[in-house]
């Protein structure tokens, strides 16, 4: 791992070993605590710290970063973060390949017209959408929609409008492409969550060997799930509407303290899903249109790939 010459600092760090860039909705979560456990790696506490969502994201800056989020860690283990975002803004690849063009990739994705429901679901918990599932999508698949969904560029403020992207997520091959085209082959893995459900310890050992650490480890906490779907509550819905508010939005970039940012989020979450929400149903004419929808996207992912998908209704 080459180390960052850091300039005006006086101590060098080291680049990640490898970031797990997304799926968003497709187990990211549960990975990240897994990959945690193992002890020849580190992760830090806190998930979905973002870094290179924008021009920013320099040797200089990383420094910055490291030293909020790495400053525990030996520079022995092998260091990673997951940030599903890096799969939601499309200058993600060209600023990873800038500052890390030999950190290692992981993507793990989900059959996505599940994923898009799930997506959807979030939503609603987090009191962002009031649309059924079916009115929700007939507007995202219009080509004006598309397209501006297509040019996010800054996917942490989009967040909160996480109602615009339940079906532009899913579409792997075109947000996975440029990974392709600016990586080599050997520094991307892509898993899929189907096959990571149906046999665990084959699939965590595949990425322990991928990271080169060691394969055999197994994680006393592999099979838990985190981040599940559940439901929303009054606290998610204050923390969710003072985010969007135009005075509080300076106030809390600018006053509260990264880590205590995390910790809230984190709490939040738990307390959502605490209590149940009811979601409208998926139609079986939304689930063929979508279907439709994703066909050709995902005959370029068994390209990028070279390999079939579990999931046969694409073939």
């Amino acid at each position: 791992m080459q180390p960052i010459d850091s300039g005006s600092f006086h101590r060098v760090t080291k680049l990640l070993d490898f970031i797990i860039i997304g799926a968003q909705k497709c187990g990211t979560t549960s990975l990240h605590y897994y990959l945690g456990a193992h002890p020849q790696i580190y992760m830090p506490e806190v998930k979905e710290v973002s870094f290179f969502t924008n021009a920013q994201s320099t040797a200089l800056d990383w420094e910055k970063f490291a030293q909020q989020h790495f400053t525990s860690a030996s520079a022995d283990l092998a260091w990673g973060k997951a940030t599903p975002q890096y799969m939601m803004c499309p200058n993600s690849p060209y600023y990873i390949k800038a500052t890390m063009p030999h950190v290692k990739l992981i993507a793990i994705l989900r059959e996505p017209v599940s994923r898009a429901y799930s997506h959807y679901q979030m939503a609603v918990r987090r009191n962002t959408e009031n649309r059924s599932f079916d009115d929700a999508v007939a507007q995202q698949i219009e080509r004006k929609a598309l397209s501006e969904a297509r040019r996010l560029r800054d996917p942490v403020s989009a967040i909160a409008q996480e109602r615009d992207y339940y079906v532009v997520s899913g579409e792997y091959g075109r947000i996975l492409r440029p990974y392709f085209e600016n990586f080599l082959t050997a520094q991307l893995l892509v898993l899929f969550l189907e096959e990571f459900s149906a046999n665990p310890f084959v699939q965590i050992k595949r990425i322990f060997r991928f990271l080169g650490v060691e394969s055999e480890f197994l994680p006393p906490n592999l099979g838990e799930r985190y981040h599940e779907s559940g439901g929303t509550g009054l606290l998610a819905t204050i923390f969710t509407l003072a985010r969007q508010m135009p005075i509080s939005k300076p106030v809390w970039r600018a006053l509260v303290p990264t880590p205590f940012k995390h910790w809230i989020r984190n709490k939040v979450g738990t307390y959502r899903g605490q209590i149940p929400v009811k979601t409208s149903p998926m139609s079986e004419q939304t689930r063929v249109a979508l279907s439709q929808f994703y066909r050709e996207d995902t005959l370029l992912l068994k390209a990028l790939v070279g390999r079939s998908l579990p999931w046969p209704g694409y073939l």
